[in-house]
């Protein structure tokens, strides 16, 4: 009974990001704009600002900005702005390694291999590249 209610869990908690996700895509346009908007968000992420960056990110990500969705991802995944979550920064990370950003292509590698316990023994870093390049 436990498993089965953890999986609806997790649905649930996947659905509802997918469903903010749409939800901030109706309210983000790409325009130049867009650009400034992610320029602002990378440097308020390099200084240090990160619930700053995070706020200026995720509309950005929400509208499918590559990007956008491996900074998101990089910051759940390790906290940075938010509190830690390491399923959903590997969501907003596998949605951009799908449009083949780089970064994220190589961090899903990653994050896979770290799923593995006999690799996970010999880790103790961070496995992935800052959540903005």
């Amino acid at each position: 009974m436990i498993p089965l209610r953890n999986k609806l869990i997790r649905g649930l908690h996947l659905a509802t990001i997918a469903l903010c996700s749409l939800c901030l895509f109706a309210c983000v346009t790409t325009s130049p704009k867009m650009s400034e908007e992610l320029q602002l968000g990378k440097t308020n992420f390099e200084a240090g600002y990160y619930k700053r960056a995070f706020q200026e990110l995720l509309p950005l990500a929400a509208a499918g900005k590559a990007e956008a969705e491996y900074a998101i991802g990089y910051m759940y995944y390790y906290g940075y702005g938010v509190a830690q979550d390491t399923e959903t920064g590997a969501f907003w990370i596998r949605k951009a390694a799908e449009q083949h950003y780089a970064p994220a292509v190589k961090a899903i590698v990653l994050i896979d291999k770290e799923a593995n316990p006999a690799y996970r023994a010999t880790q103790q870093t961070e496995i992935i590249t800052p959540g903005v390049t």
